[in-house]
């Protein structure tokens, strides 16, 4: 996970959960500026949130069976709290979000 600050072209990385086998992909936010992403090196694929405000991983959960999968194409509802997302085993998933009391960053 990366931070560019386009002022000083500063770049900030933090390493995820999965390490150099975590093949990140599908990427969405939160209404409280939680990055959600998917480590789809590892089986099951696993959903992890990171939290700019403390640089950390909040939240890591796997998904669905451990059988070779990617997961793509990820929206957050914030009318429902969810994550809805699609493979590529033909497959529509579904994450609720925990709420959270902090506002938007912007």
């Amino acid at each position: 996970m990366g931070r560019l600050d386009p002022v000083s072209g500063a770049v900030k990385e933090w390493p995820l959960p999965g390490g150099a086998t975590s093949l990140p992909y599908a990427m969405t936010v939160d209404d409280a500026d939680r990055l959600w992403l998917v480590e789809t090196g590892r089986q099951p694929n696993r959903l992890v949130a990171f939290d700019p405000r403390s640089n950390s991983f909040v939240t890591q959960v796997d998904l669905g069976p451990a059988v070779p999968n990617t997961v793509r194409h990820m929206v957050f509802d914030k009318n429902t709290r969810t994550i809805w997302f699609g493979s590529d085993r033909g497959t529509i998933g579904r994450a609720t979000v925990p709420a959270t009391s902090r506002k938007p960053i912007g």
